[in-house]
């Protein structure tokens, strides 16, 4: 991929894909700060038709101080490039990969969207509400989803999620903390005969201790609902 750096003060050259990061105002003031002591350290990245790869905040900074833009042009380059060079540079957070999985048009990832917009209300952390609604059972939800590979279960999803709201009602404190939701979501999903009334029956007797160790909290979960079960009855 060729490539060329240039210098410009002519703005409205460039223009966003919509699948980069949402613009961090705060970022951009911080940026135009360092700019005014350091100035720019690193260059933004374009393609020929000045659609802007990486280094939205820079621009806005660079803008901001009516300062001219140094940019390296990478002839060919796409949004499909977005992902990549941001990640060698810096981490993206989890919002970003779902706005931009679901700008490139994954329906899985345009339903997370609305999820997390719908239970706002609810307070569960979006890493809460992107492990509940996750379809398989495992812990890799995070890596799929950075990987565009999230797959969502909106049914199985809604069920779990209004069982952790109805059983953290009786958790204080830690009832929509992501250290008490997932091991319930884990408890929830490999225990068929989990009966909700009781465990929350149990709950408001019984204090849960809150590990730093899902694992833990989950044996302190089933230890709590076990209490004066016969065997037969046991989870």
């Amino acid at each position: 991929m060729n490539t060329k750096i240039i210098t410009t003060n002519e703005y409205d050259k460039f223009s966003f894909y919509n699948t980069n990061r949402e613009i961090n105002f705060s970022h951009v003031k911080r940026l135009m700060h360092s700019i005014q002591i350091h100035g720019l350290l690193e260059e933004i990245t374009c393609n020929e038709f000045y659609e802007i790869i990486d280094g939205q905040h820079r621009f806005y900074a660079l803008k901001n101080l009516n300062l001219p833009i140094r940019v390296k042009i990478r002839q060919g380059a796409s949004s499909d490039d977005i992902i990549p060079t941001n990640i060698v540079r810096r981490g993206w957070a989890i919002k970003d990969y779902i706005n931009y999985y679901s700008q490139k048009g994954n329906n899985n990832y345009k339903i997370l969207e609305q999820i997390i917009e719908e239970n706002k209300g609810t307070k569960l952390g979006v890493s809460s509400i992107i492990e509940i609604y996750y379809k398989e059972n495992t812990h890799y939800e995070v890596k799929k989803l950075r990987s565009g590979n999230y797959k969502i279960d909106v049914d199985q999803g809604n069920a779990i999620r209004n069982i952790i709201l109805d059983v953290g009602s009786s958790v204080p404190i830690y009832g929509r903390n992501a250290k008490f939701i997932r091991p319930m979501n884990r408890l929830i999903r490999k225990t068929p005969t989990l009966s909700i009334d009781r465990l929350k029956s149990q709950l408001k007797k019984h204090k849960v201790h809150i590990y730093p160790n899902e694992q833990d909290t989950m044996r302190g979960l089933i230890d709590i609902y076990n209490r004066r079960l016969t065997d037969k009855n046991r989870i």
